[in-house]
């Protein structure tokens, strides 16, 4: 599998992909009404675009695996067949430059830059990169786990209890997911379909990586409205499923925020944002 991977990363690391999108309007305030229906904030503080790129120049979904995710950028053999089965979000970074505009014309350009295979899971690590027509806006850094795996409950302890400086507890629901999907084009089965998610070993219908780093976002502005991000790198480190009780937090450092995404007393997603000086 390993030296199959290899060849399929030789090849797909000389492509790359420019995909064309407007920042529009409805989308923009039909994903604000989404977030503050799951954590309150004022007009004021909801007027930021931090991680609403997951809206726009997104994959096409016309190479969809079984799973219901585009197999575009998945490892597969030199025949095109897929090499794996499963995929997961691992986490991300995101550089914001400058602020899209509303009605504005982005380009994203996409290109692997790297796939590393360890046990029998393989790292895919994307760049993407928007710009407007006048200057650059935002660099992405995203990392899928690829896997032949299926899921398995591991025991883990409850996260040591944390001191934050914000705290809020909210829930996620199937129709909070739903409407995230329809708003983003995704397509991935273990984000709405609950019959597939049990065969699949999971307890219940699973929250996406990019939801919840968006919610994150939210309400870190919903706390410091005054503050712009420079960067946010965070990490998904277990699922989160719906209808779970989630605890966001977050942690004043010393030059930076430490944000946190409880899934019951288990740290699901977790990361570290950059103020802009």
């Amino acid at each position: 599998m390993r030296s199959e991977v290899q060849k399929w990363a030789t090849q797909i690391k000389k492509k790359a992909w420019i995909i064309s999108d407007t920042v529009s309007l409805g989308n923009v305030a039909h994903m604000r009404n989404l977030l503050t229906e799951i954590v309150p904030a004022e007009p004021e503080s909801n007027k930021s675009l931090y991680g609403y790129s997951f809206l726009f120049n997104t994959q096409t979904n016309s190479d969809l695996g079984i799973d219901g995710y585009d197999n575009y950028q998945a490892p597969k053999s030199l025949s095109g067949q897929p090499l794996y089965l499963r995929r997961m979000w691992a986490g991300g970074e995101f550089e914001f430059v400058k602020k899209p505009h509303l009605g504005e014309v982005i380009n994203c350009r996409e290109n692997i830059t790297a796939a590393r295979t360890i046990g029998n899971a393989t790292f895919v690590l994307i760049n993407r990169d928007f710009k407007s027509s006048s200057s650059s806006l935002i660099n992405e850094l995203r990392t899928l786990i690829y896997t032949n795996e299926p899921f398995q409950e591991t025991k883990r302890e409850d996260s040591p209890e944390q001191s934050f400086d914000h705290l809020f507890k909210t829930k996620f629901t199937l129709q909070h997911i739903m409407r995230y999907n329809f708003l983003t084009y995704n397509l991935h089965k273990i984000h709405y379909d609950a019959e597939f998610c049990r065969r699949e070993g999971f307890p219940n219908v699973l929250v996406s990586g990019p939801f919840m780093v968006l919610i994150l976002l939210h309400y870190f502005c919903s706390k410091y409205a005054g503050i712009s991000i420079r960067k946010f790198k965070y990490r998904n480190s277990r699922p989160c499923f719906i209808d779970t009780d989630v605890t966001l937090g977050i942690k004043e450092g010393h030059g930076c925020f430490e944000v946190q995404l409880l899934c019951g007393q288990h740290i699901a997603c977790s990361g570290v944002i950059s103020p802009k000086l």
